[in-house]
């Protein structure tokens, strides 16, 4: 039973790989065809086209902002005088007109935990040097990530709102259910004393397959054609 059914998992998985990846991995077509686009695409934060990118919010978001809001003019920046090869700025908040919520979070936490200075004309200031020394400090380093992750899982709940990606269940059902029954299959290998290869190599191989289930995802209609 152990070496027929071991042998039988091998094309059940294969078969349930094609299967997931037509049906939960393999996102459509766009109509997008053109070598570039003049306009915006859509009116939603610059941060959101990381998540639309990389299904996640990574460091360039927060780059992405800080340039949006100096683009808006709500920030202000001067290069400071640097004798490495890395060059440091400092920002001033100029304004909060036009802001929204994650750019809200992202000023008073750059502005008000990051840096308290004040410039000579009562303007709130902070410097690329500042962040790296609160991000690195052994005191500072929690409220930091504290303070990042908030602004993150903002941004995450309003890019997961523009409907990029299909919501599914059903490909991490799958992958945990076939290797609860390869688990099952090799734990009567170990007891009945089967020695048989392809089973301990089907090991592997479900949990390549459950890795993948856990990971899949597809775009819709509309995330595709803003990827492309």
């Amino acid at each position: 039973f152990v070496k027929y059914s071991s042998l039988a998992m091998y094309g059940i998985i294969s078969l349930l790989f094609v299967f997931v990846y037509f049906k939960y991995g393999k996102s459509p077509k766009s109509s997008y065809f053109s070598k570039y686009n003049r306009e915006f695409i859509d009116d939603y934060n610059v941060e959101i086209i990381d998540y639309l990118m990389n299904k996640k919010i990574t460091p360039n978001a927060m780059s992405a902002s800080i340039m949006n809001l100096i683009y808006k003019k709500n920030i202000s920046v001067t290069e400071l005088e640097s004798k490495g090869k890395k060059k440091d700025y400092e920002f001033t908040l100029e304004n909060t007109k036009n802001i929204n919520e994650s750019e809200k979070i992202l000023i008073e936490f750059l502005f008000d935990k990051v840096s308290k200075r004040i410039d000579s004309s009562e303007k709130k200031v902070f410097s690329t040097i500042e962040l790296k020394k609160y991000a690195d400090g052994t005191k500072t380093c929690d409220t930091f990530i504290s303070s990042y992750t908030k602004w993150k899982n903002n941004i995450l709940n309003i890019s997961k709102k523009e409907n990029f990606y299909e919501k599914s269940s059903v490909p991490s059902f799958i992958g945990v259910f076939i290797t609860f029954i390869v688990g099952l299959i090799f734990i009567m290998a170990l007891n009945y004393g089967v020695d048989f290869i392809p089973t301990y190599l089907l090991l592997f191989l479900v949990i390549v397959f459950l890795i993948y289930c856990l990971l899949v995802d597809k775009k819709t209609s509309k995330g595709s054609l803003h990827y492309d």
